[in-house]
């Protein structure tokens, strides 16, 4: 029946005749012939973007569920045709119903709005949307809202593609609440551009997760309003592939970040991604660019770059900024499970202080001293001079780190007590020397326990480790070179 593969829909009617009506009504609903679509248009929808037509889309929504006689697996599809269509409340999307919004659909949310455009609630499954371009200049509304709060009413297998969001203030959020999850949608080459949060998945207490959800060839261009590209993830192996964060750090908010994996966040898997100001700056002075305070998340293939400018206009990069910052607990140093399990290669950081920087909180609250390092996926674990400059009489928590290079212009003997700061229990830290004219002096006793003083020229290096018990660094090896 080779006529049968040539996309006539009449020949494929034929090839099923006598057999089932709803087989045959399953492929007219794939049909360009209009058989199995609900267009707008036919629910009292009228374009010109000055009466709502958010009436007549769910009119349309809801009869394309009963097509093909309610049989669970395959309903309708809505069309909504090129045009001005005026938004004023919320779409509630159906089980095995897409819409497709044809090219040129223009969708104007009234400016008072503070709902979603497309949201979804309960049991949700193989539905979404296709198209579109979605604008208002208030900020006030979120375009797909997402819901889940038992676990009978799950939300997957949706796909939400090609659309372009624009003055939002959310793109997508993704929320479940007591058993609630969200899992296994896609989200394929969408545009948000100027959010006030682009996208924001957050998991609530008890619920069973948003997890294995995939965000791919999507683009968020923030602005001086954007407090987060990607706000507290919670869930667990969801992808992020071909992403771009453009425009970032453009006078963004003090405290804002570029993405943001919450303690919850697991096995996520971040690759292809840029993030990339593209002439914005950071100017708070502390910008983390990535954050994560989950366990054993996946970074491949990543650019980071930010800027920073001084009244002079020269470049100044802070201290205590990091390209990615990860985070881990108390508790999990005592479990395998903890935050240093990443594993991050192909990265380009440019202009942070830090590249990687690893943060420990303590047991009770705040956090403690910072160590950094590279993992290179090819060369195994790479420490670079995380810290270096001046020390004056001793080493403080600014300049502590895991790798400190010493560059004072002049002959330094640690004298203060104690001469360095105190670290956490089981910390390591390695001081290298820069000169033989300008040394750096430690001697044994006040807060160090040393074999015999030690004087470090260039290239020469100790290497401590903080005991809590003994409220010291004890030397474990020392070399001159």
């Amino acid at each position: 029946m080779p006529f049968a593969l040539m996309g006539q829909s009449s020949n494929v009617r034929m090839t099923v005749e006598g057999k089932t009506a709803s087989f045959a009504r399953g492929l007219d609903a794939l049909s360009p012939t209009g058989i199995g679509e609900f267009n707008i248009l036919k629910y009292g929808a009228t374009s010109g973007g000055t009466v709502e037509d958010q009436t007549a889309i769910q009119a349309a929504i809801d009869a394309a569920v009963t097509y093909g006689g309610g049989v669970s697996g395959y309903g309708g599809i809505v069309i909504i045709p090129a045009g001005r269509w005026y938004i004023s409340d919320s779409i509630q999307l159906k089980n095995n119903v897409y819409v497709r919004c044809d090219k040129g659909a223009y969708f104007t949310i009234v400016s008072d709005y503070a709902g979603s455009v497309w949201y979804g609630a309960g049991l949700l499954h193989h539905s979404g949307v296709t198209g579109g371009y979605y604008r208002c200049d208030t900020f006030k509304h979120t375009v797909i809202r997402l819901f889940s709060n038992t676990y009978d009413n799950w939300i997957g297998y949706n796909t939400f593609r090609d659309m372009f969001f624009y003055n939002c203030k959310i793109g997508i959020k993704l929320t479940t609440s007591s058993t609630g999850w969200i899992n296994a949608n896609v989200f394929d080459n969408i545009v948000i551009s100027r959010p006030i949060i682009g996208i924001d998945p957050t998991m609530g207490v008890g619920s069973s997760g948003i997890d294995g959800n995939l965000f791919s060839n999507c683009q968020i261009q923030t602005n001086t309003t954007t407090i987060a590209a990607i706000d507290t993830l919670d869930g667990s192996f969801n992808s992020f592939t071909n992403f771009n964060i453009w425009d970032w750090g453009v006078v963004a908010p003090p405290g804002s970040h570029t993405f943001y994996l919450t303690t919850n966040a697991t096995r996520n898997y971040l690759q292809g991604m840029d993030l990339t100001p593209l002439g914005g700056y950071h100017d708070d002075g502390y910008q983390n660019t990535i954050i994560s305070d989950g366990r054993i998340n996946m970074l491949d293939s990543l650019n980071i770059m930010s800027k920073y400018p001084t009244s002079g206009g020269t470049l100044a990069v802070p201290s205590g900024d990091a390209g990615i910052r990860f985070a881990s607990y108390y508790e999990d140093a005592l479990s395998l499970e903890f935050s240093a399990a990443i594993v991050t290669r192909n990265m380009s950081i440019v202009n942070h202080g830090s590249q990687l920087v690893f943060k420990t909180h303590a047991e009770d609250a705040g956090e403690s001293l910072n160590d950094a390092m590279i993992i290179d996926y090819n060369k195994g674990i790479v420490y670079p001079p995380v810290n270096s400059g001046t020390v004056a009489t001793s080493i403080t928590a600014t300049i502590l780190g895991r790798i400190i290079y010493y560059n004072e212009a002049a002959v330094t003997d640690l004298s203060a007590d104690s001469q360095i700061v105190a670290g956490r229990n089981g910390q390591m830290i390695t001081i290298i020397g820069s000169s033989d004219t300008n040394t750096l002096t430690l001697d044994d006793g006040t807060g160090l326990a040393l074999s015999a003083q030690c004087i470090l020229g260039i290239d020469d290096s100790i290497t401590l480790v903080y005991m809590t018990t003994r409220s010291l660094w004890v030397e474990v090896s020392r070399s001159n070179n």
